[in-house]
């Protein structure tokens, strides 16, 4: 995918050449790239009414900890609040450090919610791409599996297979074992 903006910006000898090399790039365009901006946009944009309804009185940290708790209850995601959070400093650098109570809200949520993962690769589906790749795929593919499955899975699959490729099984069993 293209950028806009370039990863480097090579820099001239003279001051006239890296002003043209720079121009129209601002160093703030450079600290995210526009998918992370995108995303602050989005979810900052979720706050925003919530913060329109608020009273004058309370502090800014106060505000954003209840609208925390309140997406907490209606089950949003914890990557919405990250990247609200998140958003939140990048657009308004002076709230760094303000913002104590909700970034503590946010690490509990962190805590005790674990994360959207993709389910591990199953058993069945490794054997199917192992069975009917050429043994130049099914080799890497099954020694590799390791890393993209769990380590049960692994042991299920590699274990009953290893022997099938002329894989010294022997010399495999100590490290297969301690999974």
């Amino acid at each position: 995918m293209p950028r806009n903006t370039p990863w480097v910006v090579l820099a001239g000898r003279t001051r006239a050449e890296r002003r043209k090399s720079r121009a129209g790039i601002s160093l703030k365009s450079l600290s995210v790239t526009p998918k992370t901006r995108a995303r602050y946009e989005s979810a900052v944009g979720l706050i925003l009414p919530f913060l329109e309804q608020q009273q004058k009185d309370q502090t800014f940290d106060a505000v954003i900890s209840e609208w925390v708790e309140l997406q907490w209850v209606r089950g949003e995601s914890v990557s919405t609040i990250a990247d609200c959070l998140s958003g939140l400093h990048f657009f308004m650098p002076e709230l760094k450090g303000t913002l104590r109570g909700a970034w503590r809200l946010f690490r509990a949520w962190r805590r005790v919610e674990t994360p959207s993962r993709a389910p591990p690769i199953t058993a069945e589906l490794v054997k199917a791409i192992i069975g009917r790749a050429t043994e130049r795929v099914a080799i890497p593919f099954a020694t590799g599996s390791a890393g993209i499955s769990r380590p049960t899975t692994y042991r299920r699959v590699i274990g009953n297979s290893i022997s099938r490729f002329g894989i010294y099984s022997d010399l495999w069993s100590p490290h297969f074992e301690e999974l």
